[in-house]
């Protein structure tokens, strides 16, 4: 009963696990549709599909015998090896007429043991029950067609369908075949859909060469070669002469073994323990689906690290030629510094009128609504539709906060027109260089016209329009600012209003003793007092033209705005950038993802 216990839980915890591998082959399944307009994603994503579909099946077997299925080339010695393994010199046709093999046949001990085999394979396979040897009664025996025979065109596909039901994959090469790295290379695509421990290799026909030379340089090379290939070492390599095991071999005059070294037992006491074993069977379909996995995130991670270095150098080329093109919008929609000129020199003024106290804060606020005045009128005889134009001086002058947003406004249509011309036409001119890159790193040749990656320009529009506003109006706060202190304020409005007060005083003190003043007096007075103060006046416009002229707050502006520049993206970060981002992303993760 415990036993029992014991073996539902560890069934349950492979279930899990296989579960586990399916979801992470689904997930990378959707990252690689993030990025449809990636080519190599449309095949790994068939991959993902494939694989997802075997590690189905290999689920549903969960509890099912071990399936070991045996490939190899032409003359390999493959069904020689299976009659070898079952006991039976006759259970699979041997000759030399090739290919000997056509179909796909399964050994077992027990036909119902064979029934997914049936069920996918169809009319590709002969089921062959066999009182298999006590060793190896826990297998379904698999033999398939030659892997480079003559009918390879219809053979591959049924050999691969057969080998993605298999557990366990036996490849078989001829010692004597000088074409077996050929072989191995041929044969490594199904050998990477499996791990190390579920893959033996057998070199048959050993008899038939030198012991030595077999075991000190052939068997030694083989090996080295094998494990470069694969990329992972399997569970064995054997020298066998799998003819020697058959109860009558039928040696052809004068090709008796030439010597005893024969690794057959060792094979199949793999095959019945640490292999094959019933106790090996679920951690054998557990390893072998994280193989699959291991297999797709190789897949993967070698397309992208092949893609990687043209990707990398796209997304930064988009990211630069965007800048440039952004740049080139700035340099249009500043345009002629004169034209925004009028507009900064009012919002300045209207804003040390708020701030300023005294007379020289009213001669202030006067000049900002003569400054009004003229922008209206300047509006009324630049555009067209003068109904409305004198309607908006009107309401100019009789709203202060709404003219700014006039003014403002005031050429914003030349110069977004120019800022949006200079855009698209570098960004354009830029493209060419970029969308070679993405080629290169896999990405859709049509991604070569641009007409429908580079974006219009109404977002870019709006953006560049209210950076550049919020820009200048920081500028022109700091200027008001730096104005309105209060030592120039004291400065500026002292000189008046100390005439204002000796005026006073004299006024005061003849009224006191009972004398009165002649009206030249406060006409002198007043004159004075506006003499004095329009000089101030002018004193204080010269230093406002010194310190914060309009052209120095346009250029201030301007140069802060490159900062905002920055952080307008349109195609770099549009739909294809984040492809891109997201490919160097899953790249950068699957390197720095260790197999199990």
């Amino acid at each position: 009963m415990k036993g029992t216990r014991t073996r539902e839980i560890q069934t349950l915890e492979a279930a899990e696990a296989m579960a586990g591998f399916g979801r992470e082959i689904d997930a990378l399944a959707q990252r690689l549709k993030a990025a449809p307009q990636w080519g190599p994603g449309e095949i790994l994503g068939r991959l993902c599909r494939t694989l997802k579909v075997r590690l189905g099946r290999m689920e549903e077997r969960l509890e099912r015998k071990l399936v070991v299925t045996i490939i190899g080339p032409c003359g390999a010695g493959k069904s020689t090896l299976l009659n070898a393994l079952v006991g039976g010199d006759a259970v699979a046709a041997v000759g030399t007429t090739r290919p000997t093999t056509r179909g796909v046949m399964a050994v077992c001990s027990e036909s119902g043991d064979a029934d997914q085999i049936r069920r996918v394979l169809g009319d590709g396979v002969r089921i062959r029950s066999h009182a298999a040897s006590a060793a190896l009664d826990h297998l379904v025996v698999i033999d398939t067609p030659d892997t480079d025979s003559t009918a390879q065109k219809d053979h591959l596909p049924l050999i691969r369908r057969a080998v993605a039901l298999s557990d366990v994959l036996i490849c078989v090469f001829n010692a004597e075949n000088p074409k077996t790295r050929d072989h191995v290379d041929l044969i490594t695509p199904l050998a990477a859909l499996f791990a190390g421990e579920s893959l033996v290799v057998v070199l048959n026909k050993c008899d038939r060469l030198d012991a030595v030379e077999l075991k000190e340089t052939i068997l030694p090379e083989f090996t080295r070669y094998l494990q470069r290939i694969w990329e992972k070492p399997p569970a064995g390599i054997f020298c066998l002469s799998a003819r020697r095991q058959l109860a009558d071999p039928a040696w052809d005059p004068g090709a008796e073994p030439r010597h005893a070294f024969d690794q057959f037992h060792r094979l199949v006491e793999l095959l019945a323990g640490s292999v094959g074993g019933p106790g090996a069977v679920l951690e054998r379909r557990v390893a072998n689906a994280r193989g699959l996995r291991d297999y797709l995130y190789a897949a993967t991670g070698r397309r992208l690290a092949a893609a990687r270095p043209s990707l990398e150098a796209a997304r930064q080329g988009i990211y630069n030629a965007e800048q440039q093109a952004l740049g080139q919008a700035l340099e249009g929609l500043r345009g002629d510094e004169l034209e925004t000129l009028p507009g900064i020199n009012l919002q300045l003024y209207q804003r040390l009128a708020q701030r300023w106290l005294g007379p020289m804060g009213v001669m202030l606020a006067i000049w900002a609504r003569l400054m009004v005045f003229g922008m209206g009128m300047v509006s009324l005889l630049r555009f067209g539709r003068p109904l409305s134009q004198v309607a908006g001086l009107v309401q100019s002058l009789r709203q202060l906060t709404a003219s700014r947003e006039q003014v403002a406004a005031t050429g914003d249509k030349e110069r977004v027109g120019r800022a949006l011309s200079r855009f698209r036409t570098a960004l354009l001119s830029a493209w060419p260089d970029c969308a070679e890159l993405l080629v290169r790193g896999g990405f859709h040749p049509s991604l070569r016209d641009p007409r429908d990656l580079i974006p219009e320009t109404g977002a870019l529009d709006g953006e560049l329009v209210r950076a550049w506003r919020e820009t200048l109006e920081q500028e022109i706060e700091a200027a008001a600012r730096g104005l309105s202190r209060g030592l120039l304020q004291l400065v500026f409005n002292l000189p008046p209003l100390a005439i204002f007060g000796h005026m006073g005083w004299i006024t005061v003190n003849t009224y006191l003793r009972g004398q009165y003043l002649s009206g030249d007096f406060f006409l002198h007075g007043v004159f004075t007092v506006g003499v004095v103060l329009c000089c101030s006046f002018f004193l204080f416009q010269m230093l406002v033209r010194a310190l914060a002229g309009t052209t120095r707050i346009s250029r201030r502006a301007f140069t802060g705005m490159r900062s905002q520049v920055e952080s307008l993206q349109m195609v770099s970060a549009g739909p294809l950038a984040e492809q891109v981002g997201q490919l160097l992303a899953l790249a950068d993760e699957l390197a720095a993802t260790p197999p199990d």
